[in-house]
């Protein structure tokens, strides 16, 4: 079965690392064989290059400019007649709009929701062309999509996900934590996600300031800039950081690091959401890094993480997310104990073979239609 995964690749996320997943654990569904194709060139684009898997260009976009809609629909259109694929995948909403009526008369076309659909026009929009199949990547996305497509089938696959065997572990986090100035007694928290507001920056800032006579601790905070309104977002957590005197405590880390040694050489995930999220792929790479996950108890997470792997506290909720971590920072046993849990709970949910098997059952039951 020849399969074509659409994406947008403008960006870098977990839309986009699920994709590089797929890519990279294909060989273990020989049944399926995957293409990809995207509008921009970018990181995306060059990891799978780099995979082995072809990568299909077919130029930038933008739904305000009509005539590069155009090129862009007639592209492919011709790499459709071209390739004869069994189906097409679109992964999001935005890039099933722009691709939906081209598919739709040459073969089957799937939406794959990453995200919940809101009430912002291109979801609704959207809904004018009915897909063959919607593959949800939580409960959670589920329920909410199967009320903007009523009449469309919609079944659950998490991510087939795995983080590579990382040789020396031990090696590589004396390594890191020398890089940043961190001695092996120091607790190091962690958050490792994009630069929005919902992600819960603010949060976990306000919440480290009363946390500030605490001693033997540092933060992590991952911020790669990709859009304008990054930059403007980035600087205001600084400026927070600095406003609540503990700005020597928080490391920006601006650098597109390597995130799973990044993960290997910390002690907590936190990332305390603001928003519910439709699943949270960085908390299962926190996971299978044998870290505890400290997290609102809110969307996708509430799927994923467990009283034997992490915390759930309420959203929003300065106090109690001063609670978990105090906790945590102060006794190593309990960090301990939750991130030997961690590596099966994230195999559980996204064992690659697991998850493939069932993408595999799907789409023949899609193409046999």
């Amino acid at each position: 079965m020849r399969v074509l995964h659409m994406t947008s690749g403008s960006l870098y996320g977990g839309v986009e690392t699920s994709i590089l997943s797929l890519a990279t654990h294909a060989h273990l569904c020989p049944e399926i064989s995957f293409s990809f194709a995207t509008c921009f060139e970018g990181r995306l684009s060059d990891e799978l290059t780099q995979a082995g898997k072809t990568v299909h260009v077919l130029g930038r976009v933008k739904i305000s400019r009509p005539w590069l809609i155009w090129r862009v629909r007639r592209r492919l259109r011709a790499l459709l007649l071209h390739e004869k694929f069994d189906l097409v995948i679109c992964h999001g909403t935005w890039i099933y709009l722009i691709f939906a009526p081209v598919i739709k008369f040459n073969l089957r076309v799937i939406l794959w929701a990453h995200g919940v659909p809101s009430r912002h026009w291109i979801d609704l929009w959207a809904r004018q062309y009915r897909p063959a199949l919607i593959i949800a990547n939580s409960y959670f996305t589920q329920s909410v999509v199967t009320k903007y497509f009523s009449r469309t089938p919609v079944d659950v696959v998490y991510c087939p996900f795995a983080l590579p065997k990382v040789d020396h572990a031990e090696e590589v986090r004396t390594r890191v934590r020398t890089i940043f100035g961190v001695d092996r007694n120091s607790v190091v928290i962690l958050m490792a996600s994009r630069l929005e507001k919902g992600k819960g920056h603010a949060v976990l800032l306000q919440t480290l300031s009363r946390l500030a006579t605490l001693n033997h601790w540092v933060c992590w905070i991952t911020c790669w800039v990709q859009r304008k309104e990054d930059v403007q977002y980035l600087a205001g957590l600084r400026h927070l950081a600095s406003t609540l005197q503990i700005g020597n405590r928080i490391r920006f880390i601006e650098e597109n690091s390597n995130i799973q040694h990044l993960m290997m050489s910390s002690d907590i995930f936190c990332q305390p959401n603001t928003e519910p999220e439709s699943f949270g792929l960085s908390f299962v790479e926190a996971l299978y890094s044998g870290l505890p996950v400290v997290t609102s108890a809110i969307g996708g997470a509430l799927e994923i993480v467990t009283n034997e792997c992490g915390v759930l506290v309420p959203p929003n909720n300065v106090e109690a997310l001063e609670m978990a971590l105090r906790k945590l920072i102060q006794a190593g046993g309990q960090r301990v104990e939750l991130g030997r849990s961690g590596p099966g709970r994230a195999n559980e949910l996204c064992n690659p073979k697991k998850n493939l098997d069932k993408l595999y059952e799907l789409l023949s039951a899609v193409r046999k239609h």
